[in-house]
C-alpha cells in the first residue's frame, strides 16, 4: 500500500502546555495514550496508544469491565473516572480512553486500563 504510514502503536505528538513525563496520559483531542518519554511543551514526544497501564483515578471506584473517561482538555497525567462520575467533568465532552482490567477499589490511586 502506497499510503501506508505506520502501525500505530506508537505515534509522535507534539507535547501539550506543561509538557509531560514518561507514564503520563497524553489528552490530545480525541488522541489519547500514554508518554513513553519526558517532553517539554511543543517538543515531540512519542506516546503508547494501545497497550494496559496504572493511570491515577479520581472515581470512588471503577469495576472491572468499566468504560473510563477522561476531561478532553485534561493536562498530562490527568485522572481517569468511570461512566457514573464523568458528570464530574468540567469538560461537555468526556474522552473514553480504553477498559478497566480490573476493579479499582475506593482508595485506589490509579485503576489498571486497557488503552484502545
Amino acid at each position: 500500500m502506497k499510503n501506508y504510514v505506520q502501525r500505530g502503536e506508537t505515534v509522535r505528538v507534539t507535547a501539550p502546555a506543561g509538557g509531560v513525563n514518561s507514564g503520563e496520559l497524553v489528552v490530545i483531542g480525541a488522541l489519547t495514550g500514554v508518554a513513553v518519554t519526558d517532553a517539554d511543551a511543543g517538543q515531540p514526544v512519542e506516546m503508547t496508544t494501545i497497550g494496559v497501564f496504572d493511570l491515577p483515578k479520581t472515581a470512588p471506584s471503577i469495576p472491572a469491565g468499566s468504560v473510563v473517561y477522561v476531561n478532553d482538555g485534561a493536562a498530562p497525567g490527568a485522572d481517569v473516572m468511570a461512566a457514573d462520575d464523568v458528570a464530574l467533568l468540567s469538560s461537555p465532552v468526556p474522552i473514553a480512553i480504553g477498559v478497566a482490567v480490573e476493579t479499582a477499589a475506593e482508595n485506589a490511586p490509579t485503576v489498571r486500563v486497557l488503552i484502545r
